[in-house]
């Protein structure tokens, strides 16, 4: 009622994807929709949606351009973001009913509640996150490399040792 009517043609769901960042590091994940306009990210959230919700899809969230990157497009994703009822099943009232009340819940300051917008990254942007990424997971390995040094090196002390 809300959603689906503003959005493009969906052509798949959960797509999983695994795209080289560089040599031996990976970018995984599973995007939730595509369509025949580009990606689309579902969310949900327990608070109404205000402006500064929205800056932080927009500006602060790097999953978008992980998306983006690893699907090497550039066209704006589609974000949708519902707010979940505040309003319970009750003990008296059947499933049907509760639908009933969710809908007219969803009604009543729908703006707050729903929201269908787009977020768009520039070349520059994704290149700079790729760049992120891929620092990141080069310090996250030369962590790894260190903690397992130190372990083969206790392992020689306590065998030397016994």
């Amino acid at each position: 009622k809300y959603i689906l009517p503003q959005l493009p043609e969906i052509v798949d769901v959960e797509q999983e994807f695994r795209y080289r960042l560089a040599r031996g590091i990976y970018l995984k994940g599973k995007i939730d929709a595509v369509s025949v306009d580009g990606l689309i990210e579902h969310k949900t959230t327990g608070n109404y949606i205000t402006d500064e919700y929205m800056y932080k899809v927009d500006f602060m969230n790097d999953q978008v351009s992980n998306y983006l990157i690893a699907k090497e497009e550039t066209r704006p994703v589609t974000y949708t973001v519902i707010t979940k009822p505040t309003i319970r099943l009750k003990k008296t009232e059947t499933l049907d009913e509760y639908i009933e009340r969710c809908e007219a819940w969803y009604d009543e300051d729908t703006e707050r509640k729903i929201r269908v917008f787009t977020v768009s990254r520039t070349k520059e942007e994704l290149e700079e996150q790729r760049k992120n990424l891929v620092a990141m997971a080069k310090e996250i390995i030369k962590v790894i490399l260190e903690i397992i040094e130190a372990l083969v090196q206790r392992e020689r002390k306590e065998t030397k040792d016994r």
